[in-house]
């Protein structure tokens, strides 16, 4: 549900009008600024192809988004901007020891490829999750197999009337 009211106030922000820059970061943690550890970040924007996300990662310092916001609040590119911030996993055996061309290690260097948001957000239906439906239908599976046990394990008289 929460990615529901995050995605309905932002559709919110966007169509009011005022100047915003909406930042969303994945798996926020303590780590050092990437600058410090060599580490290379990543910075999404209206740039990257309409369904593309930063790579799934093992998240971003704390440190690393609040730089991004100072430097928001006084970069114009940053402009009615929808950001998704993460920091580049290193090249490794699981990526194919390969760098992501996209990144960079500090914020200024990313601020040249954001674009302005010029997609419209479209509702999304939640509608009921999955998980719960295949619990109710797995409880009354269930319910349905025990009652049938009973009755089966009455009538050859292993279980009292």
């Amino acid at each position: 549900m929460t990615v529901r009211w995050h995605r309905e106030c932002e559709m919110l922000i966007r169509d009011s009008g005022v100047d915003y820059t909406v930042v969303r970061p994945v798996n926020l943690n303590d780590d050092p600024v990437a600058a410090e550890t060599g580490d290379k970040l990543l910075l999404a924007s209206d740039s990257w192809e309409e369904n593309e996300e930063p790579p799934v990662s093992t998240g971003i310092s704390r440190q690393d988004v609040a730089n991004l916001i100072c430097l928001a609040l006084v970069d114009s590119r940053c402009s009615k901007a929808t950001l998704r911030v993460a920091r580049a996993d290193p090249p490794s055996a699981s990526n194919n020891y390969s760098e992501d061309t996209r990144a960079a290690t500090d914020w200024e260097a990313l601020l040249p490829t954001v674009k302005s948001d010029t997609r419209e957000m479209a509702e999304f239906d939640h509608g009921t999750p999955v998980v719960i439906v295949a619990t109710a239908i797995l409880s009354a599976l269930l319910g349905f197999l025990l009652t049938l046990a009973r009755y089966f394990l009455g009538l050859v008289g292993l279980l009292p009337p």
